[in-house]
């Protein structure tokens, strides 16, 4: 029974994962171990038999998990808050990417559509081909 309830647990952060890539936040270190924190809170409260959502403990990681990806999205600078790439679904294109979201990082006024073109890099490509379409269309609106 409460091994069902972990990997829904599991699964559920699974999503929260997902959520979070297709805002266009880049998932990093601080973002991995807030995740990692609400999954083990979460486990800890199936081990004491109650749910996750009633525990303390994890609804206080799932607010710091949502109070970090609110400050990546706001973005560093004064200007509009950009999106980033995520290479997660195609790990072959990593070293464009990672340069790729240091140049969107810098950006005080994106271009218009460069948002767009994030979110369906992130999400809507199917195939290494669209995605590799996706990032050439990023550089050249980065040009």
């Amino acid at each position: 029974m409460a091994g069902s309830r972990v990997s829904k647990l599991r699964a559920h952060v699974k999503n929260v994962r997902k959520d979070i890539e297709r805002k266009g936040v880049l998932v990093d270190e601080e973002i991995n171990v807030a995740l990692r924190k609400m999954l083990y809170a979460g486990r800890r409260a199936i081990e004491q038999k109650i749910e996750p959502k009633d525990s303390k403990e994890y609804l206080e990681a799932a607010a710091n998990l949502h109070k970090v990806v609110r400050g990546k999205q706001k973005g560093s600078g004064d200007g509009e808050s950009v999106p980033l790439v995520s290479y997660r679904r195609f790990p072959k294109h990593k070293k464009r990417v990672v340069t790729l979201n240091a140049r969107l990082k810098k950006m005080k006024h994106p271009t218009k559509g460069l948002s767009k073109l994030v979110h369906l890099a992130n999400s809507k490509a199917k195939s290494d081909h669209e995605f590799e379409y996706f990032l050439k269309e990023i550089e050249w609106l980065l040009r």
